[in-house]
């Protein structure tokens, strides 16, 4: 019962969760509809904890793309994608060109922004799968 116990909390601790109850994979596929347009149900978590991992199926091809995202502080989030033909991971998008990207935590409310003028609100009913 006790190494139960450890594990539940291992489990948690593992996930980083916001005051409303987003996670950091959440906040990543946040981040990855409003900065590349894809649909938010559509991205699915593969790996979540402090770097989420996200993979989204494109509708018509069926061809998968995988992202990550990091949270270098202060409600700001930077992502990068997996290069299929390099079979390495892409550039962190962190430079002044690509516009810095912050997310707000309103009770169930979350806002992702950049500084290039896109801007979504999300509720938790949108994370729902």
């Amino acid at each position: 019962m006790k190494a139960h116990y450890l594990l539940s909390f291992a489990l948690l601790a593992s996930t980083p969760v916001f005051a409303g109850g987003y996670t950091h994979a959440d906040v990543c596929k946040a981040v990855l509809a409003v900065e590349l347009g894809h649909e938010i149900g559509r991205l699915r978590i593969v790996h979540s904890g402090d770097t989420p991992e996200i993979v989204y199926i494109h509708k018509e091809t069926r061809l998968r793309s995988r992202y990550r995202c990091q949270f270098p502080g202060n409600e700001r989030v930077t992502w990068a994608s997996y290069l299929d033909d390099k079979k390495n991971w892409g550039r962190w998008h962190d430079q002044h060109d690509d516009g810095a990207i912050s997310y707000v935590e309103k009770g169930t409310h979350l806002t992702v922004k950049n500084t290039k003028g896109r801007e979504r609100e999300f509720t938790t009913r949108d994370f729902r799968q």
